[in-house]
């Protein structure tokens, strides 16, 4: 993440790349969802969401875990971004969903409709 970041900021014009931050991803790396939110969001063409455990395993759904999504799509809404929020929930063995997929999906997709109203 440090590396990626370190050129972005340095090597990369932003009027010819955009970023696509995947806040779980940020995390597991060691990155501050939030600050990284803050930091990129001019020149942000997308988000992707899913959250974790504090051992970054992916929960259930949407709403459960670590991350602070609703501070962070807050964030997101704030800066005025018009872009794509991607939604991903991960079933893995390690999650032990007691729902269907589709299930934790539909209520993933509510959940973030009513953050960002």
């Amino acid at each position: 993440l440090a590396a990626e970041l370190a050129l972005l900021r340095e090597h990369v014009d932003p009027e010819l790349v955009g970023v696509y931050l995947d806040v779980a991803w940020a995390f597991s790396a060691g990155g501050y969802p939030l600050a990284l939110i803050a930091e990129f969001s001019r020149r942000c063409i997308g988000y992707h969401m899913r959250n974790l455990r504090a051992d970054t395993v992916p929960t259930e759904g949407l709403a459960d875990g670590v991350l602070d999504i609703p501070a962070m799509v807050h964030a997101i809404a704030t800066a005025g971004h018009r872009g794509w929020i991607g939604l991903e929930l991960w079933h893995r063995n390690d999650v032990q969903s007691k729902r269907p997929m589709i299930e934790c999906q539909q209520e993933a997709v509510l959940y973030l409709k009513t953050l960002l109203r």
